[in-house]
């Protein structure tokens, strides 16, 4: 059973979302409309480092806690939401920040292509670019299979596999705990 702050927020969202995709008209104009920018608020920007550097020409954030560096401590890759049509938003980027401070470990946000200027496969080979420079140095390690081996390939669904990326110290941030 919902709460009353959620069956708050539902309403709040039909009242006020819905209306970019109320008619087929208004979905492709708000998918054409431009977008706000990717980059990190003055807030992130005020409690972490922040870089960015390009994987096939799309931006990669590099969010560090203060103080941090890039170190043996590994990576996380942080996927924003926004279903491939809105850009980043501060509450995620307060997030990858938070991410970052608390556990001493980079976070790379990359930001995705939006649609319709933008496919999915566009994303999944980006995203499988990052994950692979990070394995390549060591900075992360990574078990993945291919999807067919896991299901049978089917033309009418794209298949996304997405490997689980473990955060390679962190048996050594326990102990440094202690």
């Amino acid at each position: 059973v919902a709460s009353w702050q959620m069956r708050a927020v539902a309403v709040y969202v039909r009242l006020t979302r819905k209306k970019r995709y109320a008619t087929r008209d208004a979905g492709i104009e708000f998918l054409h409309a431009a977008k706000g920018p990717s980059d990190p608020p003055p807030k992130v920007l005020a409690a972490c480092e922040v870089t960015t550097h390009q994987v096939r020409g799309r931006d990669v954030h590099v969010v560090r806690g203060s103080g941090a560096t890039a170190s043996d401590r590994g990576a996380v890759v942080y996927l924003h939401g926004g279903a491939y049509t809105n850009e980043i938003v501060d509450q995620q980027w307060a997030f990858a920040a938070a991410l970052a401070q608390r556990t001493g470990v980079e976070v790379q946000v990359p930001i995705d292509g939006l649609a319709p200027h933008h496919t999915a496969s566009e994303a999944v080979a980006f995203v499988a670019e990052v994950v692979s420079e990070l394995v390549a140095q060591g900075r992360i390690a990574a078990r993945m299979r291919r999807a067919e081996q896991v299901h049978p390939p089917r033309r009418d669904r794209i298949q996304i596999t997405l490997a689980v990326v473990a955060v390679q110290p962190c048996a050594a941030r326990a102990a440094d705990r202690n």
